[in-house]
C-alpha cells in the first residue's frame, strides 16, 4: 500500500512539472555568439506565460561558468520582478516576476570574459506559482582571434559641466589574422555632449573620428594588424543630472578567411551630479 502511495506522489509530481513546462517557456540567448577577449556580449532570457492564469512569484538564479563575469556596468533589464546582477560579479538572481496570460517577460544584462574558451551558461531551474521549469541554456564563444574591443570612462562620476574621458580600447595582439574596416557610429544619449576642446587622443593606426554634431561621429580604423594594440579617447560633458549608459556597436572584416562581424557592443556608464547649492566650484579653460 505505502508503495503504491509513492508510486502516485512521483506520477503526480511529474505530470505537475509537465503542466508547468507546458504553461511556460524559459529560453535564454547571447546577441553576439563569438567575442573577443575584454570585449561583451548581451545575455538575454525570455519567459511566456501561455496558460489562461496570471503566474507570480517567478524566479531563478544563473551561476555563470568560471571565467564569465557580469560587465561593468551590468546594465541589466528586465520587464517584471527584481534582477540583481552586481558589476563584476559570477552570479546574478531573478525573483518576484509576475505574469498574466499571454504575457511575455524579457531580462538581459552584459556579459564579458579576459579567457579564451567556449562557456555554457546553464541557468536553475526556473520556478513559480505554476510550479517548476526545467533550466534555460546558452552558449557564447571567446575567440583570441576576434577583436577585444572595450570601453571606460574616467572619472565615471562627474558634476554637472564638468568633462570626463572616454576611451576605447582595441586588443588583437593574440590575433592571427588582418582586420579592416573597424567602425562605429557613436550616438551619446540625451543630456551628454563632446566637449569643447574634445582632446582626441588616438594610438591607432589610420584611425578617424568625426563629429557631425555635439552627440553623434562617427569611429573608423582602416586596419589593425595580428599582435597590435591601440586605443582612441576624447572628452564628454553634460550640464544634465542622471545616469547615462554609453552603448555603441561595432563591425570590422577579418581577413583571412574575409569574414564580416558585427554587433559587437562596447559600454559605459556616466553619472552625472548636480552641485551642492552655494558651493564654490573652479574651472579653467583652455582656447
Amino acid at each position: 500500500m505505502n508503495k503504491l502511495i509513492l508510486i502516485l506522489c512521483i506520477l503526480l509530481f511529474n505530470l505537475s512539472t509537465s503542466f508547468a513546462e507546458d504553461n511556460v517557456t524559459f529560453t535564454s540567448s547571447f546577441t553576439t555568439g563569438t567575442i573577443g577577449s575584454g570585449s561583451v556580449s548581451k545575455l538575454n532570457f525570455t519567459i511566456r506565460n501561455n496558460s489562461f492564469n496570471e503566474i507570480d512569484n517567478i524566479s531563478f538564479t544563473d551561476i555563470l561558468p568560471a571565467g564569465l563575469l557580469i560587465a561593468t556596468p551590468s546594465a541589466s533589464i528586465s520587464t517584471s520582478g527584481v534582477l540583481s546582477a552586481p558589476d563584476g560579479g559570477g552570479t546574478f538572481t531573478f525573483s518576484d516576476g509576475v505574469l498574466a496570460s499571454g504575457e511575455t517577460l524579457s531580462i538581459s544584462l552584459y556579459v564579458t570574459s579576459m579567457l579564451a574558451g567556449v562557456y555554457d551558461n546553464i541557468t536553475s531551474n526556473l520556478t513559480s506559482s505554476d510550479g517548476v521549469v526545467g533550466p534555460a541554456s546558452a552558449s557564447l564563444t571567446v575567440s583570441s582571434d576576434y577583436l577585444g574591443i572595450s570601453k571606460h570612462i574616467s572619472p565615471s562620476s562627474i558634476l554637472s559641466s564638468r568633462t570626463s574621458t572616454l576611451t576605447y580600447d582595441f586588443d588583437y595582439t593574440s590575433g592571427a589574422s588582418t582586420l579592416f574596416n573597424i567602425n562605429s557610429s557613436i550616438s551619446l544619449p540625451i543630456g551628454i555632449k563632446f566637449a569643447k576642446p574634445i582632446n582626441l587622443v588616438s594610438t591607432c593606426p589610420s584611425s578617424s573620428f568625426t563629429p557631425s554634431n555635439n552627440t553623434t561621429s562617427s569611429l573608423s580604423i582602416t586596419s589593425l594588424n595580428s599582435g597590435v594594440s591601440c586605443s582612441i579617447s576624447l572628452d564628454v560633458e553634460s550640464v544634465v543630472e542622471g545616469e547615462y549608459l554609453l552603448l555603441d556597436n561595432f563591425s570590422y572584416t577579418k581577413f583571412p578567411p574575409n569574414l564580416y562581424i558585427s554587433n559587437i557592443p562596447a559600454i559605459a556608464k556616466l553619472k552625472v551630479i548636480q552641485p551642492v547649492e552655494n558651493a564654490v566650484l573652479f574651472r579653467k579653460d583652455f582656447n
